[in-house]
């Protein structure tokens, strides 16, 4: 039995040596393997998505947005006849209006009325002080608090991103919320129109800190960049926002070959 086992362990012996280079030990021909496998290096692929004023922007730390100012006005219609006096308008679409948001001045309704209420289903909005004729169905219907600024997210690392979380701090109380938006083409700016494309609002927050909410956005590596608005009814606000990097990363690690 005691011999039997002697054999095996030669007959193994013999089989690592007969795979090694002719005159090198084991141990040697393992350490030519690993410097041939020189040829292959790997590079560290690094993630790194940022918020800034403008496309260059590269700071990693929390940005502030600049005030918002009043470039742009709501315009919407009438759905249906508002029947004067009344305080009730039902309008075609209610999108981006907010309690506290004022009406522009026209026939039937003052300076300074404000929105007091909004029912999302209906399209209905509350106005004080009411109208004093009747409005008709179609009539444009426009209001001011378009307050609005804008601020860039960019990819800064050397890999592709598929998507990113955004979240903001907002010091105001309610009515004055933050709404972070963005656009399906690109931005006219100085109107705060998204030509042929569709705005998206990405988060709202009244006050306090907000949850992370993730942007399906592609960002390339080292170049990619958004551009995205924060919008109030209130001029003069700010928000403090916050960039992560979200699991569904288009990633695969670098690997160069020299030859």
């Amino acid at each position: 039995m005691k011999f039997f086992k002697r054999t095996i362990s030669i007959a193994l012996l013999v089989g690592v040596n007969s795979l090694t280079p002719t005159g090198l030990l084991p141990a040697e021909a393992l350490a030519l393997a690993q410097s041939a496998s020189a040829a292959l290096s790997m590079t560290t692929a690094t993630s790194s998505v940022v918020a800034g004023l403008d496309p260059s922007a590269s700071l990693t730390s929390p940005y502030a947005t600049s005030p918002s100012v009043s470039t742009c006005t709501i315009s919407t219609t009438a759905s249906l006849k508002a029947k004067a006096p009344t305080s009730s308008i039902t309008l075609t679409s209610v999108a981006n209006l907010y309690v506290g948001t004022e009406l522009n001045a026209m026939a039937g309704i003052s300076a300074g009325t404000l929105i007091t209420a909004i029912n999302n289903g209906s399209k209905t909005i509350t106005i004080s002080p009411g109208v004093s004729i009747d409005i008709a169905k179609d009539d444009a219907i426009t209001f001011k608090g378009c307050y609005q600024s804008f601020f860039s997210v960019n990819n800064k690392g050397s890999i592709q991103v598929n998507s990113f979380g955004i979240s903001q701090t907002v010091t105001t109380a309610s009515p004055n919320s933050m709404t972070l938006q963005s656009c399906s083409t690109t931005w006219t700016e100085a109107t705060g129109l998204c030509p042929l494309g569709t705005i998206t609002n990405i988060v709202t927050t009244t006050s306090g800190p907000s949850s992370v909410i993730q942007v399906a956005n592609v960002l390339v590596a080292s170049s990619g960049t958004t551009r995205l608005r924060a919008y109030t009814n209130v001029g003069g606000k700010s928000s403090t926002l916050s960039i992560t990097i979200a699991a569904n990363l288009n990633y695969r690690p670098g690997i160069t070959t020299n030859s």
